[in-house]
């Protein structure tokens, strides 16, 4: 996906695209003319992201829902007045917790699968396990509230 989205914006030939690439990811990727900014796990990633906010006209985020990271580098864009080509905080704060997303979703009577809350500590409790079981169908999907793709998941 991160490749085909700098491919198509390097075939613009107005603009000049640069990404901000974890380490691990750099391998293979062959994005032509596109200057990559190599980050690694000592590095502060925001700061080093603000610090590029100043050079550029509009960003696209990809990042992680998990700890807020999505909505702070996001926030951060907003506040810098740069033009953001992903979506606004005001539509990760809806819907990065899950939750909410399915709240919101049944309030607008949009059919979304069945979903209840289970906090953490009590997951590894057997009455709770037995009480889910009662109440869905299996199969069974059990996902972190803020988290990305199949992160804390279990089926």
């Amino acid at each position: 996906m991160l490749k085909a989205l700098l491919n198509d914006f390097a075939a613009l030939p107005a603009h000049e695209v640069v990404v901000m690439l974890d380490e691990r990811c750099v391998a293979g990727f062959a994005a032509e003319n596109i200057p990559i900014i190599t980050l690694n796990a000592t590095d502060n990633v925001f700061a080093i992201f603000k610090k590029n906010l100043n050079d550029c006209d509009a960003v696209w985020i990809i990042a992680p829902e998990t700890d807020d990271i999505l909505l702070k580098f996001t926030q951060s864009v907003e506040k810098a007045h740069k033009l953001l080509l992903s979506n606004p905080s005001s539509a990760i704060i809806k819907t990065a917790d899950k939750l909410q997303t399915f709240n919101s979703l049944t309030a607008h009577n949009i059919l979304t699968i069945p979903t209840q809350f289970i906090p953490t500590q009590r997951l590894l409790d057997l009455a709770v396990f037995e009480n889910i079981t009662h109440f869905f169908q299996f199969p069974l999907f059990v996902k972190a509230r803020n988290g990305v793709g199949c992160e804390d998941s279990f089926v």
